[in-house]
């Protein structure tokens, strides 16, 4: 009669095993997270991108609006009468009915600026930030410039400006807006 002889079944992982595994999820990381990090700053530039997008559409609105208005003169120089979002205001045309829109009467009451009132004429969501920004992410109006019609609202990443819009209501533009990547 032969005994069987019992061998004992080892349970576990060696060490180099756990190295192995260690050293290969530290290069699937070092592959990943660079890459998200990238999708990121494509998706802000998206936000960007989607945003001049949508004011370009509502400037062309606008414009094509004006042009079968009636110049009605209530705002400043050439204007209209133009409902949205359930109100009804102005629409300031420059040089006339026939050029882009610079300003807004009647929709905003008088605490709002000429940025703000164009914001929400021509893109209205999402809404700009009346503060400077801190830790934030999103739109703040920068700057109007009085005479030059020419207006800037900022994009900031986690309070760090990472694109400018740029409206220009000019005669020679007839409402340009351009995109200016990383403005300082």
């Amino acid at each position: 009669m032969q005994i069987p002889k019992t061998t004992k079944k080892h349970v576990g992982f060696t060490l180099i095993e756990l190295i192995v595994v260690i050293v290969v999820l530290g290069i699937i990381a070092a592959i990943a997270v660079p890459r998200f990090v990238d999708l990121s700053n494509e998706f802000h530039k998206e936000q960007v991108k989607a945003t001049a997008a949508s004011m370009r559409t509502s400037v062309s609105l606008v414009k094509a609006k004006a042009k079968t208005a009636e110049d009605d003169d209530a705002c400043s120089g050439s204007s209209f009468e133009y409902s949205y979002g359930g109100e009804t205001g102005q629409v300031a045309m420059k040089p006339d009915l026939s050029g882009a829109p610079y300003m807004t009467c009647g929709f905003f009451g008088t605490s709002a600026t000429r940025s703000e009132e164009l914001w929400d004429l021509l893109v209205r969501s999402p809404s700009i930030e009346d503060e400077e920004a801190t830790e934030e992410t999103g739109w703040y109006a920068s700057s109007a410039t009085g005479p030059s019609y020419v207006y800037y609202w900022d994009y900031y990443v986690s309070g760090q400006k990472f694109a400018r819009l740029e409206y220009d209501a000019n005669e020679d533009v007839g409402g340009s807006v351009e995109i200016v990547w990383d403005p300082s």
